[in-house]
């Protein structure tokens, strides 16, 4: 099937130069463009496990903290290794040692954001140039008269990665809504 991907060789004008397609550059681009689809996909596996339902936790930080229970919160609190439940067990600490909740946690969320974030802005950047680097070869591949097949091979990695991308960025921006809910929840405990 890939080895439709490139169209037909064929040959320039009086100088002999040979045109796009015969070059081994389409299937260059098309590497990187599936390897970058590869490293979203393992970016977005990798958030999905540092993941916490921020409203869930939240809720079941307060009804412990409600009933007194400020060590089975710490303990769920270091169940799961996640932004999220490090600052859960910030405020649940601060509020066991009697201090200021919200300027703990107010101080704590650039941090934790910060270090939930690390990594996104290159992920996407990545994608974003792979997809500039895939609408180059296909507008390529169209100045050579490619065929159906080229096109439609060329597509399905190309859209596949722009819908990661997009993916990544929304997970990107999900990270500070989270972090609020949890801030919020563990204040008002």
């Amino acid at each position: 099937m890939w080895m439709l991907l490139v169209p037909e060789a064929h040959h320039g004008g009086d100088d002999g130069a040979v045109g796009f397609s015969s070059l081994p550059f389409a299937y260059v681009q098309l590497a990187i463009i599936i390897a970058v689809a590869g490293l979203q996909a393992a970016w977005l596996v990798r958030d999905q496990q540092r993941r916490v339902n921020a409203f869930q936790f939240g809720e079941q930080i307060r009804k412990l903290l409600a009933a007194h229970n400020a060590d089975r919160a710490l303990k769920l609190c270091a169940a799961a290794r996640s932004p999220i439940t490090e600052l859960a067990r910030l405020g649940v600490e601060t509020h066991v040692k009697g201090g200021d909740v919200r300027a703990t946690l107010d101080a704590a969320v650039p941090a934790l954001l910060k270090q939930a974030r690390s990594g996104f802005p290159l992920v996407i950047a990545l994608g974003l140039l792979a997809n500039v680097e895939g609408i180059v070869l296909l507008a390529r591949g169209f100045e050579e008269g490619a065929h159906g097949d080229f096109v439609w091979q060329a597509l399905v990695p190309l859209s596949f990665l722009g819908f990661l991308t997009i993916l990544n960025a929304q997970r990107w921006l999900g990270w500070e809504r989270d972090l609020t809910t949890i801030r919020e929840m563990v204040v008002s405990s």
